[in-house]
């Protein structure tokens, strides 16, 4: 198993199915809520990334995390990637940095911790000092 960050043991909120829900680390019952139907979920093998994106039902994103190492069920792994947060607009990592956050696998979604976020360009940003924690449950 591959762990990013503080191996994987971070308090997430939970979504229903076919649900994104993101929050800043200090707020993790505030964040928003939007209905992400379409995903694609692509396991990391062979020396190729996996990842995961979402987006709602008009093809905008909301989700994307890369992750380097194969992860299964329960399993925790060091990621990369941003996440949607409302009107406060889309935070994230330098996608060509380390993976410095952590994505949980769980057998219906994911659930994970963006850490070191900064606006978006993401490489170009000063961090912001804040985290965001999350969910996607995908669709049944």
């Amino acid at each position: 198993m591959g762990c990013g960050g503080d191996n994987g043991d971070f308090e997430a909120p939970t979504c229903d199915p076919g649900q994104l829900r993101v929050a800043w680390s200090d707020d993790a019952e505030g964040g928003v809520m939007a209905a992400a139907p379409n995903h694609v979920f692509i396991n990391a093998i062979n020396g190729d990334n996996g990842y995961l994106q979402a987006s709602d039902s008009d093809g905008n994103e909301l989700l994307y995390l890369e992750f380097p190492t194969l992860v299964a069920d329960g399993d925790s792994v060091s990621a990369r990637g941003h996440a949607w947060t409302g009107a406060d607009g889309t935070y994230g990592n330098c996608e060509t940095g380390d993976f410095v956050s952590i994505l949980r696998k769980l057998p219906d979604g994911v659930q994970f911790l963006l850490e070191d976020v900064r606006m978006d360009p993401f490489c170009e940003s000063e961090p912001v000092g804040r985290s965001l924690v999350g969910c996607m449950t995908f669709s049944r």
